[in-house]
């Protein structure tokens, strides 16, 4: 993360997959692959998803952003975008 302009680092989308991979058990999420419905994750796993991610990127990710995008791609999609607006 770059603090001067609080935009995700390249590899954003290798830290999302690398935390839900670990936190949901699972092989790496494909593209449009749900957190919830797919892949087995519950309102805990995404609370634990949500504090690793803020810990790696070292920035404020909401909670509520894992349950308005919960495909792999909408999720890092919006994670981008959250980071440069």
């Amino acid at each position: 993360m770059n603090p001067a302009n609080n935009t995700v680092s390249a590899d954003a989308e290798a830290c999302v997959r690398a935390v839900w991979t670990d936190v949901l058990g699972c092989p790496p999420p494909e593209g449009d692959q749900d957190f919830f419905e797919d892949l087995g994750g519950n309102s805990l796993l995404a609370f634990q998803a949500t504090v690793r991610l803020r810990e790696a990127l070292g920035r404020h990710v909401p909670l509520k952003l894992l349950f308005t995008a919960r495909t792999f791609n909408d999720y890092t999609a919006r994670l981008q975008g959250e980071c440069s607006s």
